[in-house]
C-alpha cells in the first residue's frame, strides 16, 4: 500500500513515525482530569499571589525586589514608631493637663482614648448605645494621621507647659527651653 519502513503516513510523510504509546489508566478519574487538576494549581498560585501582593500594597504592575521590600518594612516600621511616641505623648499630655487640673483635653486626641469599663461580659442596651456613640465619637480624630498628631502633641507640650517630649524635661522657663533644647523634632535631639 506504499508504505515504507522509518517514515509517516498520510499525506505529510514526515509527520509521525512511531507509534503511539499505550498509557494505561489504573483509577477512575476522568480523562483530562489531571490537566484540569493542574491548570486550577496554577490559577489557585495566581490568586494567592494577587491577594498577598494587595495585602502588601504592592500594585500587580509593579516589580518586586529588595529594595521594595526594604522600603515598605522601613515604612511600616516608622509608622508603628510613631504610634508609640503619640501614645506615650498622650499620656505624658493626660498627666500635665490632669495635673494642672484641665478636665477635657484641647483637641480629642491629645489623650488617650477611654475604654469602657464593663466588667460583665454582656452590654446592656444603653451600654451598648453608649459604645456605638463612643466609636462614633473617636472617628474625627483620624482626620490626623500619626505624624501630624505627634507634631501637634509635641508643640502643645511646649507652648503649654514647656516639656519637651524629645527630651524628656520640663523647663523652667521658655528660655531656658531654647537654650537647652536642641529643637522641635525628634532628629534635631
Amino acid at each position: 500500500m506504499g508504505y515504507k519502513p522509518g517514515t509517516g503516513l498520510g499525506k505529510q510523510k514526515d509527520a509521525r513515525t512511531e507509534p503511539i504509546n499505550i498509557s494505561i489508566k489504573n483509577n477512575r478519574s476522568g480523562l483530562g482530569r489531571e490537566a484540569v487538576l493542574a491548570e486550577l494549581t496554577t490559577k489557585r498560585h495566581e490568586l494567592r499571589r494577587a491577594q498577598l501582593l494587595a495585602k502588601a500594597g504592592i500594585e500587580s504592575s509593579e516589580e518586586i525586589s529588595v529594595e521594595a521590600y526594604r522600603r515598605r518594612a522601613t515604612q511600616k516600621a516608622e509608622e508603628r514608631k510613631q504610634q508609640y511616641d503619640v501614645k506615650h505623648c498622650q499620656q505624658t499630655c493626660e498627666s500635665l493637663d490632669l495635673a494642672a487640673d484641665v478636665q477635657e483635653p484641647e483637641l480629642e486626641f491629645f489623650w488617650p482614648p477611654k475604654l469602657l469599663a464593663n466588667s460583665s461580659s454582656e452590654l446592656t442596651d444603653d451600654t451598648a448605645k453608649n459604645k456605638t456613640d463612643l466609636e462614633e465619637q473617636e472617628e474625627p480624630s483620624q482626620e490626623y494621621n500619626a505624624c501630624e498628631q505627634l507634631e501637634l502633641l509635641t508643640t502643645y507640650l511646649r507652648t503649654a507647659y514647656r516639656f519637651c517630649y524629645w527630651c524628656g524635661t520640663r523647663y523652667e522657663s521658655t528660655s531656658d527651653m531654647e537654650a537647652s533644647c536642641p529643637g522641635l523634632k525628634k532628629d534635631d535631639h
